[in-house]
């Protein structure tokens, strides 16, 4: 087994996140420094196989997948990864608003944490109500006492009824489960499952027009993220069925060319602005394909367009719902690897009448420009979550083998217990 002591200090506090997506792996590890703050230490992107809209669908892959992702992360911090933060992706995950109010309880009726840890177990309680479902985060919106709203923490404060507004975020069980155990199979002990789309926007929310509410949508291949944030706190958490390669589908079926060329063309060369694209303009095909054709240029910018059209379409619908209860964002932020296609910001801006502006990540404190790319913003925000959760709990100064878990994650872990994995040999 791999020695952990060779660069790294047991009396560093480090963490690790994983992002694990249907084409790359995203890995970073950081310190947690005394404040909070994070140090990169090392990271990178590597090749996924076996994860399909967020789901593990082929477990012998996925595996493997993991398993060298994990083994060149290590050689390049010279370190054990023995645990790390998680994201938990795909159309399953999705949210809703729940509500639950309390009677306060001391005599006095000074508010105590026992009276909102109550209220918000009610809250917990309403919502997913199947038993085929697991609730990742329930995140409290803002408390009411006495019906007076606008309360952000209630504790301390006098008054007879407690009540509090919730975003419930949940994922089926079988999602989660599976990916813990894939996370077993490669000996990583999860310190945290969380919502890709909340990890998102951790790692770039704070770009958003201060005080205002702001939407954070990340953009992967096969799945968006979208999170919606209002004063301070989680709105909405929901992943949409299609990415960026649902755009390349479609360039590729109206241009009648392969998958992997349509996804070259785009990555090289598109933008959905086909209004700025001069007519005479024109691409060589043959680079790309083999093909002694040349395309113009116009063209493929109008396939792009038309390609993200059902991507703007179920962004609509999401921010349709939220405007329903009252919610309107101020801005849209793009983050993710599909956010990087020239003129998406300004198609989705144009369609959704909303200002749309793509953000890199800001996390680890010298982290080199390609990691801090827009498709890292999953693996940033877990990493400035997981820090956070890291000083809460008291376990800043020192990284030990298997941080203290949850309830939920200790069930996960005997439920991976008690079914057969994909074993491999220990990592060296």
């Amino acid at each position: 087994m791999k020695e952990r002591q060779r660069g790294m200090s047991e009396r560093e506090a480090t963490i690790v996140s994983l992002d694990l997506g249907s084409q790359t792996i995203k890995a970073l590890m950081a310190i947690v420094e005394p404040d909070g703050a994070l140090t990169f230490v090392a990271g990178g992107e590597f090749p996924s196989e076996g994860i399909r809209e967020g789901m593990v669908s082929a477990p012998e892959q996925a595996s493997a997948a993991l398993f060298a992702a994990l083994e060149e992360l290590e050689d390049a911090s010279e370190s054990r990864i023995m645990s790390a933060y998680v994201s938990v992706g795909g159309s399953h995950v999705h949210s809703q608003t729940t509500h639950a109010e309390t009677t306060v309880q001391r005599p006095d009726q000074e508010i105590t944490l026992h009276d909102v840890e109550r209220v918000i177990g009610a809250a917990r309680m309403a919502g997913t109500p199947d038993d085929r479902s697991e609730q990742l985060h329930v995140i409290p919106r803002g408390y009411r006492i006495d019906g007076v709203g606008g309360i952000p923490n209630p504790v301390g404060m006098i008054g007879f009824e407690l009540a509090v507004d919730t975003c419930v975020v949940s994922a089926p069980l079988a999602v989660t489960q599976n990916l813990v155990r894939l996370l077993n199979a490669a000996e990583i002990e999860p310190d945290d499952l969380i919502a890709g789309p909340l990890a998102a926007g951790e790692s770039v929310r704070a770009q958003g027009e201060r005080g205002l509410p702001v939407a954070v949508l990340n953009i992967g291949a096969q799945t968006t993220g979208l999170a919606i944030y209002a004063e301070g706190a989680v709105w909405q958490c929901d992943c949409l069925p299609l990415g960026g390669d649902a755009i390349t589908r479609q360039m590729a079926h109206k241009l009648r060319l392969p998958f992997e060329v349509a996804e070259t063309l785009k990555r090289r060369y598109a933008t959905c602005l086909p209004g700025e694209v001069a007519e005479d303009d024109l691409i060589e095909l043959e680079p790309v394909s083999g093909a002694d054709e040349l395309l113009p240029a116009k063209v493929l910018a109008e396939s792009a367009a038309d390609g993200a059209q059902d991507l703007i379409a179920a962004v609509r619908a999401q921010l349709q719902r939220a405007q329903r209860q009252g919610l309107r964002p101020a801005t849209l932020l793009l983050t993710g690897g599909g956010a990087e296609l020239g003129g998406l910001d300004a198609l989705l801006a144009g369609a959704l009448r909303i200002p749309a502006d793509v953000v890199r990540p800001t996390g680890a404190l010298g982290a080199p420009p390609l990691l801090t790319r827009p498709a890292f913003a999953v693996a940033t925000g877990l990493l400035r979550l997981g820090a956070r959760r890291q000083l809460r709990s008291g376990h800043s100064g020192r990284r030990t083998p298997v941080r203290s878990a949850s309830l939920i994650v200790e069930l996960r872990r005997l439920f991976a217990a008690l079914a057969p994995g994909v074993a491999h040999a220990p990592r060296r």
